[in-house]
């Protein structure tokens, strides 16, 4: 049974139609560029099939400000101590002599979550448009921090950055209330849960999100599957162990302790490790091979281009 949510909140404006914010400066002499910031290769499907559309609708609407794109070439969680600092070297040359670009685009969690920990008093000035990605968010951690016990508070982007001048994007959010209602209608009897994440970004996000989701759930006992702490033969292990009143709830896996990207096969290796288990999807990872149903995102809906109803306008 696959069950997908429509709880999708997303910040005022599309990507795409966000191009229209600067038609009105199409005749002035103001150079200061669009700057988009990519997570990794700008060239890979999943970064060019939003920057492509962008730049393709913002030309089409008479915008002629100069589009500039960086990469922070981001290769794994064990460097994210290292995100700030790369993310300000890339955006620091567009704010000398004082000029600032137009808007900065963030596409991908690393660049997002780069940006918003960021405190510079520029940056916060700065007009910014945040591509497809978790309403949720962490805030990078300083440098004596060791980023695989790393336990993060969670932000959220429709609410708690106010300081920062966030001018458009999309947002979904995982509906961990809506899965634990599920869980309590299919298995009544279930009553401790085990969250499986892994060693990237989104992992700790979504990890950090449903801990602070499950303090309204505190009947439930919570355990944690980590790939930041586990290979995926430990991960398969673990959950061929598990027996009782106990369910798996998905959060998103594609790299374990090894930092090899997993293939898809994977995951149904882990669905076959235990049969006995349920396993709900809060992300869509496994819908298809291992869980019984989950309330997702509704993906597709971010490539709506009307404004959103209830859309986060700012005041």
């Amino acid at each position: 049974m696959n069950v997908q949510s429509n709880h999708i909140q997303r910040i005022i404006l599309t990507i795409f139609a966000m191009a229209t914010l600067f038609v009105a400066y199409a005749d002035t002499e103001d150079k200061n560029p669009i700057v988009i910031v990519a997570s990794y290769n700008p060239d890979a499907k999943s970064m060019s099939e939003k920057i492509e559309p962008f730049s393709n609708e913002y030309l089409a609407k008479g915008g002629k400000k100069p589009i500039q794109i960086e990469t922070m070439n981001c290769l794994s969680l064990s460097e994210a101590l290292e995100w700030k600092d790369r993310l300000w070297n890339l955006l620091s040359k567009y704010y000398q002599n004082g000029n600032k670009p137009s808007m900065v685009v963030l596409l991908g969690s690393e660049a997002s979550t780069a940006f918003f920990s960021l405190t510079q008093k520029e940056i916060k000035e700065t007009p910014v448009v945040v591509g497809s990605r978790s309403n949720n968010i962490v805030k990078l951690p300083d440098n004596n921090v060791n980023i695989h016990d790393w336990e993060p508070k969670p932000f959220y982007l429709n609410k708690d950055f106010k300081d920062y001048n966030i001018v458009g994007g999309q947002i979904y959010t995982e509906d961990v209330d809506a899965n634990i209602n599920l869980l309590h209608r299919i298995f009544p009897e279930r009553d401790s849960i085990t969250f499986l994440s892994d060693n990237s970004i989104g992992g700790v996000t979504i990890r950090a999100h449903f801990i602070q989701e499950m303090k309204k759930h505190p009947h439930y006992k919570i355990s944690f599957l980590d790939g930041r702490q586990l290979l995926l033969q430990e991960v398969i292990t673990a959950i061929t162990e598990l027996q009782g009143n106990k369910a798996v709830f998905i959060g998103t896996w594609r790299i374990d302790n090894s930092e090899a990207i997993t293939l898809s096969s994977t995951i149904e290796a882990l669905a076959k490790s235990n049969r006995d288990i349920p396993a709900f999807s809060l992300t869509g990872t496994g819908l298809d091979s291992w869980s019984v149903g989950g309330y997702v995102p509704d993906f597709s809906d971010l490539h709506h281009n009307s404004k959103p109803e209830g859309s986060l306008l700012a005041d």
